[in-house]
């Protein structure tokens, strides 16, 4: 697991990726974020100009990282996820 750090998402919290996600939970509990991390080189759009906006309204440190170190935090997390497997019938 990755150490707490101001580059990483911090022991016990969750990571939620996606432009969409992202974007809503920033509308609806902006309050709750804590940083957003951008992957560098990435394409704006209207979703990328609001998710920056709520965050500066909402506090949030956005940081621009390589998207090589995006993969790896998912990658982190998907490892300590236990695999639910198929859903019951």
């Amino acid at each position: 697991p990755m150490p707490p750090s101001s580059d990483g998402p911090s022991e016990g919290s969750q990571l939620l990726y996606g432009r969409n996600p992202v974007l809503t939970t920033l509308r609806e509990h902006g309050e709750r974020v804590s940083k957003v991390f951008l992957a560098e080189g990435l394409q704006h759009d209207r979703r990328i100009d609001e998710i920056r906006s709520l965050a500066r309204d909402n506090g949030v440190a956005v940081s621009t990282v390589p998207r090589s170190k995006l993969d790896r935090m998912l990658a982190d997390v998907a490892e300590d996820e236990p695999d639910a497997g198929p859903a019951p019938r």
